[in-house]
């Protein structure tokens, strides 16, 4: 527990490593979508024949991949960079390297043998 406290210590960046890769990958995917806004909260997200709806209000997007991970999926990377925000803002807070920290920052004494 202690080594992986001192690891999350040492992270400088909002997201953990593993969770920035994950966002990376999802906005070079989302770069091959067309997004179209239906209103300041909602956007239709079309790739090919193939659309999603995406909800900023309930961090939703019909592919289901943001709401079951935590993580925008390449939907909504795709708005969030067409429209410039901060893609960090949108990640659960329990994907943060803080959340991570806090984790791993608690005690846990070892149970004497009883032998």
């Amino acid at each position: 527990m202690n080594k992986r406290l001192e690891e999350g210590r040492k992270w400088e960046s909002k997201l953990p490593p593993k969770v920035a890769k994950t966002m990376v990958e999802r906005q070079d995917e989302g770069s091959f979508v067309n997004v179209f806004c239906a209103s300041p909260y909602v956007y239709e997200v079309r790739e090919g024949q193939n659309f999603w709806i995406v909800d900023f209000r309930t961090w939703n997007c019909d592919c289901g991949l943001w709401e079951i991970s935590g993580i925008p999926c390449k939907h909504a990377m795709a708005v969030i960079i067409g429209r410039r925000m901060n893609s960090n803002d949108f990640v659960h807070k329990y994907l943060t390297t803080e959340a991570y920290i806090k984790t791993y920052s608690y005690v846990i004494y070892p149970i004497p043998d009883e032998t």
